[in-house]
């Protein structure tokens, strides 16, 4: 198998970096690979990147990773056998201590090794994605008795949210006048499909009152009048199905109805606007994850700010916490109930939704984005207050608020708080029914991991992962795509002789020419020796080469009239094909074909 070539490179790389001994290492993935087949390299290895993570943590490598791996016998030494060259460069062998000197390399390649495999995009066992479904089901059921919490955190919540939504409803009726709609690339629950989403003019009869006919479709022909339209009990539900996340287990996601995802996108798009007017997206910007990247970054050297993860985030926002947060912002909270599908199509089974929504909702992410900041908020208002309790100072709440406001960032489920305040935001979110990851969060030692970016004492430790299985012909386009991609960031990330390997492979299959980053072709990004096989274009005064590009096929679907009009409004701001009222791509057909373009 390819990618064990890559994982032993990987080791002698990081016996040659760090003069660490890694034969035997090499000999127990083989070994175990042998046995356990591909959950080996997808799930036990990540466990045990998880408890090296969980280790640097709390100052001590813990024995709990033993069920997995077993202590090295007859040495003394209280680390795990596997490995056992690099983990001594972060823990005492004797007493398991985290060293006051870790080497960082050590950290990158260990996590490097176990999380290679994490995301390859395999099949999850039938059991896997059944329990999966199961949780789902379950979760939701979970909300329809839930109670938001009284007392002192409902008291803090609601004073946070007096300083956050002020101006809210007001910055969003002004978004409402530049907004557009827009259709989602994904699938849908009518299985509707790109140019044919644009002959949808499905209208729902709780609309009425909430938009209006021009604002979704434009001014047409058609004319819809007041009392019209699908009633509710005949609107069609979402429908949940499982796509691959992990070995561990699918991500459960719903599919919205055309017209339903439509509406959600322009109510995101209102929201997106309202929250950059009011200045919260300094503190959550929805479209750019750079910040919490940044920071973690910065956190990972003073230890001053925590980077907290949550399990099933958006299956555990449920509809009631949501209609509680917004009850300052009418216009905002009809809206974004009126997109909201309250029933879902689980196998053959129908339930009512307790959740707001799931994963699948074009209003799921910046939804709990806001909610997630605003509890958070919550909890670090009454930390500050506490603290200057204490020390007897008399502070306007106000002030605190507003400071609060300032220490809290968020990125989906991505949270960013300052270390001190973990404990008391962690208790506020569990109590308004949300679920911590603790194996994902830290905030005691100098490990974090936000949005992307790992890092240890101010250094990058993120590692490059393997996320298709070696391709064998150029017909495996993604597979293909992928390969070059991994071997262009092991190259970037200094493991030259790991991304060698990989080239290796790929141009057996066919041989890619030397390619800027920005350039249509595949083709390798920094090597000195790579093919240049480039020419001279008189005509253009530029350089071309040809090489594979990827492509995806494109079936007739022609768009004429006001569909035609519509898709043109719409889309004004994206770059469209010149073909894209006769043509649309069809899913999953991504192809490699030869063609001269520009190399950089």
């Amino acid at each position: 198998m390819k990618s064990l070539v890559i994982l032993q490179t990987l080791l002698n790389e990081a016996s040659e970096a760090l003069r660490a001994n890694t034969k035997r290492d090499w000999l127990t993935i083989q070994s175990r690979f042998k046995d356990e087949g591909m959950a080996f390299l997808t799930i036990t290895l990540p466990l045990f990147a998880s408890w090296f993570e969980s280790s640097m943590e709390s100052g001590w490598a813990g024995p709990s990773i033993r069920c997995q791996f077993r202590k090295r016998a007859g040495s003394g030494s209280v680390l795990p056998c596997f490995l056992h060259g690099l983990t001594s460069l972060v823990f005492d062998r004797s007493d398991g201590r985290l060293l006051d000197e870790v080497d960082v390399n050590a950290v990158f390649f260990i996590r490097q090794v176990c999380l290679l495999h994490k995301k390859l995009r395999v099949p999850c066992s039938p059991e896997r994605t059944m329990k999966a479904t199961e949780g789902y089901v379950q979760t939701d059921l979970a909300l329809r008795s839930q109670r938001l919490p009284r007392g002192t955190r409902m008291y803090d919540l609601d004073h946070v949210l007096s300083h956050i939504s002020y101006g809210l409803d007001a910055a969003f009726v002004d978004a409402s006048r530049q907004a557009l709609p827009k259709h989602g690339p994904g699938a849908t629950a009518d299985k509707l499909w790109s140019n044919a989403k644009y002959k949808d003019r499905t209208w729902l009869r709780r609309w009425n009152g909430i938009f209006s006919w021009e604002e979704l479709y434009g001014f047409s022909t058609i004319h819809q009048a007041e009392g019209t339209g699908i009633s509710p009990r005949d609107e069609l539900p979402v429908k949940v199905i499982s796509v691959p996340k992990t070995a561990k287990g699918p991500r459960i996601i719903s599919v919205e109805p055309t017209a339903m995802q439509y509406a959600q996108q322009l109510v995101s798009r209102r929201l997106s606007e309202a929250f950059n007017q009011c200045g919260l997206s300094v503190q959550f910007n929805l479209n750019d994850q750079s910040v919490n990247q940044l920071l973690a970054k910065q956190a990972s050297k003073d230890g001053l700010n925590a980077t907290l993860d949550l399990s099933e985030a958006s299956d555990r926002l449920s509809s009631k916490l949501v209609r509680f947060i917004f009850a300052r912002n009418p216009v905002i909270r009809k809206q974004i109930f009126a997109c909201r599908t309250s029933r879902a199509r689980v196998g053959k089974l129908l339930i009512h939704l307790y959740k707001y929504a799931s994963m699948g909702s074009a209003l799921t992410f910046p939804l709990e984005t806001y909610c997630f900041y605003a509890i958070s908020v919550a909890a670090v208002y009454r930390y500050l207050s506490d603290s200057a309790s204490k020390w007897g100072k008399r502070v306007n709440s106000h002030t605190i608020a507003k400071t609060a406001m300032k220490q809290v960032f968020v990125f989906g489920d991505d949270i960013i708080v300052p270390s001190a305040s973990v404990e008391i935001v962690m208790d506020y979110l569990e109590a308004y029914g949300l679920k911590v990851n603790r194996n994902k969060s830290f905030w005691k030692g100098l490990f974090r991991e936000s949005c992307g970016f790992d890092g240890y004492r101010g250094s990058k430790v993120t590692p490059v992962y393997c996320r298709e299985l070696a391709p064998c012909s150029l017909r495996d386009a993604k597979q293909f795509v992928s390969w070059v991609s991994m071997a262009n960031q092991f190259h970037t990330s200094g493991l030259w002789s790991v991304a060698e390997k990989i080239r290796e492979h790929v141009d057996s299959i066919h041989k890619l020419p030397l390619v800027g980053p920005n350039s249509q072709a595949l083709g390798w990004h920094h090597y000195t020796g790579a093919f240049r096989p480039q020419r001279w274009r008189q005509a253009n005064f530029d350089w071309t080469v040809k090489a594979p590009v990827g492509q995806v096929r494109k079936k007739a679907s022609r768009l004429d009239g006001y569909d035609a009009l519509l898709k043109c409004q719409l889309t004004l701001d994206t770059p469209e094909d010149a073909h894209h009222l006769d043509l649309e791509p069809e899913r999953f057909s991504l192809r490699l074909r030869h063609r001269t373009v520009t190399p950089y």
